[in-house]
């Protein structure tokens, strides 16, 4: 075979393996991330339905990948009002947590004065991921619900700690019982319905 026809076959393989290997250094790049950089991946659904003097809120969570710099810590979540108001009354609800379609955890949430907070672990247990996929469901009740501004609050935490304190469902700057020196980050998002 003449030497110029090495180069047709040559070229086409060559780049062959140069995308590939772009390629694979592009998806390893897209899929990792730490725990700081999972804000930004997370998906973070709030739903509402609101029936009469009624209103059921449901909020679900998915990481999508694990964190490369582990899983651990625990988390909150919570569903506050702007202003307190006496009438609204809160459930104390349930979260639930999942490993594919299967439940692997269930609580209660704690009402506060303002809400209601869950908290979860984050963790490893026999080759099971909790903390990365779940959902909360909370009934809040009152007359007043049309008038009453609410939000939704998710805190992220990735290192051992005592816990978080704990008399307001308002946790856009959480303070936590071994001090400050907790790695977080928070999302909100407001509850939005109409009445029917």
């Amino acid at each position: 075979m003449p030497t110029g026809n090495k180069i047709v076959f040559l070229l086409p393989a060559t780049l062959m393996v140069l995308l590939f290997i772009g390629g694979y250094f592009y998806l390893q790049q897209e899929t990792e991330f730490s725990n700081e950089e999972l804000k930004d991946v997370v998906s973070f659904n709030v739903e509402a339905e609101a029936i009469e003097n009624q209103l059921t809120v449901q909020v679900e969570w998915d990481w999508n990948a694990m964190p490369t710099d582990g899983l651990y810590g625990m988390d909150y979540i919570s569903i506050a009002m702007t202003e307190p108001a006496d009438e609204i009354v809160f459930t104390e609800g349930d979260i639930r947590l999942f490993y594919g379609h299967e439940e692997i955890f269930r609580s209660k949430g704690k009402v506060v004065s303002d809400g209601v907070i869950f908290s979860f672990p984050n963790e490893l247990r026999d080759f099971e991921s909790f903390g990365n996929l779940g959902e909360i469901v909370v009934d809040i009740e009152g007359e007043q619900l049309e008038e009453t501004e609410l939000t939704v609050y998710y805190v992220h935490t990735w290192s051992h700690h005592l816990g978080m304190l704990r008399d307001s469902a308002k946790l856009d700057e959480p303070s936590f019982e071994n001090g400050p020196n907790v790695p977080y980050w928070v999302l909100t998002k407001p509850v939005e319905y109409t009445q029917k």
